[in-house]
């Protein structure tokens, strides 16, 4: 028997989930519907039919007025969103790779890439 569906997992920001929702529902549309047709865009395209485009940022470029509104913007996200403090982060990292570099002394020097 073929399989009929399968499931997708996804991490989403919680706003941004309950603001697309309202959306489809308002428009009618099953999330699943969704999903199925921007996964169909894809194959069609052959890659994402939007473009994820943003400009790099450089910092010799932009004036001190243009930094001071992007950094408000960030600190203003994060304050919404929340998020993890920056020491938080390194010490994840730290952690990661201390377990990393744990892992990898007990394995022999002919087998590491």
């Amino acid at each position: 028997m073929a399989i009929k569906s399968a499931n997708v997992i996804a991490r989403v920001n919680p706003e941004v989930k309950r603001k697309a929702e309202k959306i489809m529902s308002d428009l009618g549309l099953p999330v699943s519907v969704v999903i199925n047709a921007l996964y169909r865009q894809i194959i069609i395209n052959e890659g994402i039919p939007f473009e994820f485009k943003k400009e790099p940022l450089n910092i010799e470029e932009i004036t001190e007025e243009e930094l001071t509104k992007i950094l408000q913007e960030r600190i203003e996200s994060y304050e919404k969103e929340g998020g993890i403090p920056a020491e938080e982060v390194f010490e994840r990292l730290q952690r990661n790779i201390d377990e990393k570099r744990k892992l990898l002394s007990g394995i022999p020097q002919k087998s590491r890439r």
